[in-house]
């Protein structure tokens, strides 16, 4: 019989992990799925690619949140005005407790308080508008004309008008002839991308025309942008689309589609059938065929079918001879081969990180003697790995991994997670423990008292180190792992986590950059984390504000992205199978 007070150890250990990781969090915000308006305004830039469109979407979320009403100018360019209210509403003839007349004082009282807080919160807006501008753009608007009034004002609808008037149109030049004819050749060239949905293309659209319209350019006519938008689709998804619209033009069945409007929601419903070949203008998808083109004895590769006409009558050898001649390498800048066989990338180094370029580093990666108790551990800013003990680290799995010191180089079968910091690897017999500067500077802030200490500030506490014998050692008693959580995690047959859970295991910067790298990742159009990963890596994409750490830790809180997932997994039936048993019918 069983114990009916005994307790399921499973349980007790998910109990435990929430316990710790509500108690971790207890000066940190709840985990949230997505940044908050405020932090997703990006700076404004200036000039020929600024992002003016996205710039104003998301601030004028954010006014709305903080400002309320009068944060609808940055849509309505105008000042929000309360409904007046409207006295025959109320019946004050038939009011003998005078519960009616005073609803009536009471909703002119609420409007005038309305339009009072709108009043004071303009000067609120104002500077916070500013707060959003980069150098170059600040120094755009100050040059306007009107900027001395709207400042001596503090006039935020007079600030937004500068915005949009110096922003709109993406060009420096100041020749009016000249901006009319580069507006309308971006007008001309603005096409949806292959990852680019049907929605955020018609805010491209509508702003691309409503340049058109500022730079004084004449306006199309209703019909002209209905088959202008039309037009540039992207012939992947929507040619078909496209050739039906057309075709029933030329039929006279076609419906009334002389509106932009129209032909978007037409479009915008349209059931888009989703294909398994490669709709192309991806920069890795390029390079993937490159891969595969130079060899390896895959679909597609030179050495399947050497000889063999391919595209325009050329073999597959010619053919990729001609593609590699175009093809610009992102490493030394040189045509005729990818980044991959560049002669003049350099080989990645095999020798394993330094565990510390200091003499007492040395000694402490020596394993001949102990410079310090088991808890304690040393942060080191000539160290690129992180090296700890066991009995400080959770999680504990088989890794071998090496690093060298000025004594050689040796190797860790064991790797941990500290918690609140990152996975070390675990060394028994090291005489102290070694935590890199850099890769704490990277999840928290880090101040430093010359001669004193170092103090790393964590989410729920500072943590200090001071000097002790050349060394910058901090007390991690409070990491020190008992017996009975130790075996709670050996016995443990399943660990089922949260968003939550997994987001206690990061910094809170950690996660914030986290969430940056996937709205980054949802823009490209949710690629895998191998694409990706190579997608930073190869320099395909420039001016990329995330490295590669922060694409791994969003797919390891978030996991993989569904629209990644849609169409990858076909219903298969099974196939009827007849077999026979040859002996038995004998």
């Amino acid at each position: 019989m069983t114990n009916p007070e005994s307790k399921d150890p499973i349980k007790e250990q998910g109990k435990k992990a929430e316990h710790k990781a509500d108690k971790r969090d207890g000066k940190r915000q709840d985990a949230a799925n997505s940044l908050n308006s405020d932090t997703a305004v990006p700076m404004l830039r200036f000039g020929i690619s600024n992002n003016f469109d996205l710039f104003k979407r998301k601030v004028s979320v954010a006014c709305q949140e903080h400002y309320k009403n009068l944060g609808r100018l940055i849509t309505d360019e105008k000042y929000y005005v309360p409904p007046a209210i409207d006295s025959s509403l109320y019946d004050l003839t038939n009011d003998p407790q005078d519960i009616k007349k005073c609803r009536l004082r009471e909703a002119y009282r609420r409007r005038d308080k309305e339009m009072d807080d709108m009043r004071i919160d303009r000067t609120a807006m104002f500077p916070y508008l500013i707060s959003k501008l980069s150098k170059e753009s600040l120094n755009e608007i100050q040059g306007h004309a009107d900027w001395v009034k709207a400042e001596s004002d503090r006039d935020p609808l007079q600030l937004w008008l500068i915005i949009k008037k110096c922003h709109q149109i993406l060009m420096t030049s100041k020749v009016a002839t000249v901006i009319k004819k580069t507006v309308r050749e971006e007008y001309e060239s603005c096409r949806q991308g292959p990852f680019e949905g049907i929605m955020d293309f018609k805010r491209c659209f509508d702003a691309k025309l409503d340049a058109l319209k500022v730079s004084g350019n004449d306006e199309p006519e209703a019909a002209d942008l209905a088959m202008d938008f039309l037009y540039t689709l992207d012939n992947s998804r929507y040619g078909e689309f496209k050739a039906e619209v057309i075709n029933n033009m030329q039929k006279g069945l076609a419906v009334d589609l002389n509106d932009l409007n129209k032909m978007y929601l037409l479009a915008s419903r349209r059931v888009v059938a989703r294909t398994g070949k490669d709709v192309g203008g991806a920069t890795f998808a390029m390079l993937d065929q490159a891969k595969k083109g130079q060899g390896g004895g895959g679909e597609g590769s030179t050495k399947s079918a050497p000889g063999v006409e391919g595209k325009n009558g050329k073999t597959a050898e010619e053919w990729l001879a001609a593609k590699l001649a175009k093809m610009k390498c992102f490493n030394c800048g040189e045509k005729g081969h990818p980044v991959k066989a560049c002669p003049h990338k350099k080989k990645n180094s095999k020798d394993p990180p330094l565990a510390g370029m200091t003499l007492q580093a040395c000694c402490a990666t020596s394993r001949n003697i102990r410079l310090h108790e088991y808890y304690e551990v040393c942060l080191d800013n000539g160290s690129q790995v992180n090296i700890v003990d066991p009995r400080l680290l959770r999680n504990l799995t088989t890794s071998t991994q090496g690093y060298q010191s000025m004594n050689g180089v040796s190797q860790t079968s064991r790797v941990g997670l500290l918690e609140g910091f990152f996975y070390c690897q675990a060394c028994d017999d090291c005489p102290t423990s070694i935590l890199s500067l850099a890769d704490n500077e990277d999840i928290y802030p880090v101040t430093y008292v010359q001669g004193e200490s170092i103090t790393v500030h964590m989410d729920d506490r500072d943590l200090v180190f001071t000097r002790r014998d050349k060394l910058y050692v901090a007390d991690f008693s409070d990491w020190i792992v008992s017996d009975q959580d130790r075996e709670e995690e050996l016995h443990a047959g399943l660990n089922l986590m949260t968003v939550a859970n997994r987001e206690s295991m990061y910094s809170s910067k950690q996660a914030r950059k986290a969430l940056e790298a996937g709205e980054f990742l949802r823009a490209l159009g949710c690629p895998s984390e191998k694409e990706a990963v190579d997608i930073i890596r190869n320099g395909n994409v420039t001016n990329i504000p995330h490295c590669v750490d922060d694409v791994r830790w969003f797919f390891d809180i978030y996991s993989q992205q569904v629209p990644a997932l849609r169409g990858k997994t076909m219903h298969k039936h099974p196939t009827r199978s007849i077999s026979s048993n040859e002996s038995a019918k004998q």
